[in-house]
């Protein structure tokens, strides 16, 4: 007796495995076992670390060979994080002329997109975060409280990997900063236009960026839950 599936076209695949999965807590990999003509899952051995791998090698038997660039933070299957150190870059804003495609100095930042949504965090030092770095909300419209971003007016590459990290960061500095978001928020002392307009000819002035009260690793626990 044979038990196989169809992917579509010509191809059919024979049942070699399968995964239970108890909570999230436990999983057990278990081998079809035939008698008297009737198919049914053998005894369940706990799945452990080398088997899984085994097991992703079986579904997918090239993994791709990816070399981490410096500015990576962390990648699973689903979000990818990685840092900006301060740049220079020019913003477009559609209801301040006086900063409209100026080119102005930016914070270091922290950047995550998880399932094709983009989020952003600023904090002060121009060298690498660690997770215990405080992050700072990020001085830009068309974000949330979280550093969720609206993308609405950006260019989105389609896809998230190494090699399109840029792309995400370009395409957010070259869209049209319209408005601000709930919980968008700085500290008190200045306007919003002033603290751009300091960065004209200086370093962003971060002195100015409220505190999230989170450290790195914290805001990525909530991003990822």
């Amino acid at each position: 007796m044979q038990s196989s599936v169809s992917a579509g076209g010509d191809s059919a695949y024979d049942l070699t495995a399968a995964l239970l999965v108890y909570g999230s807590q436990i999983a057990t990999l278990h081998q079809p076992v035939e008698h008297n003509g009737r198919l049914s899952l053998g005894e369940g051995t706990p799945l452990t670390e080398e088997s899984l791998r085994d097991l992703i090698l079986t579904v997918q038997p090239s993994p791709c060979l990816e070399i981490f660039p410096e500015s990576l933070l962390y990648r699973d299957t689903t979000t990818t994080v990685w840092f900006s150190r301060p740049s220079v870059r020019r913003l477009w804003f559609t209801t301040i002329p006086a900063l409209n495609g100026q080119a102005l100095h930016q914070p270091a930042c922290v950047w995550a997109v998880r399932s094709n949504s983009l989020y952003v965090r600023a904090f002060r030092s121009p060298r690498r975060p660690t997770p215990t770095t405080a992050l700072l909300a990020a001085p830009y419209w068309n974000t949330n409280a979280q550093g969720l971003v609206c993308t609405g007016s950006m260019t989105c590459p389609a896809r998230t990997s190494l090699e399109t990290l840029n792309a995400w960061t370009d395409g957010f500095y070259n869209s049209a900063f319209t408005h601000a978001n709930p919980g968008f928020r700085w500290k008190k002392g200045i306007t919003f236009e002033g603290m751009w307009k300091l960065a004209q000819d200086k370093p962003f002035p971060t002195q100015y960026l409220a505190p999230t009260n989170q450290t790195l690793i914290a805001w990525l626990k909530e991003i990822i839950r």
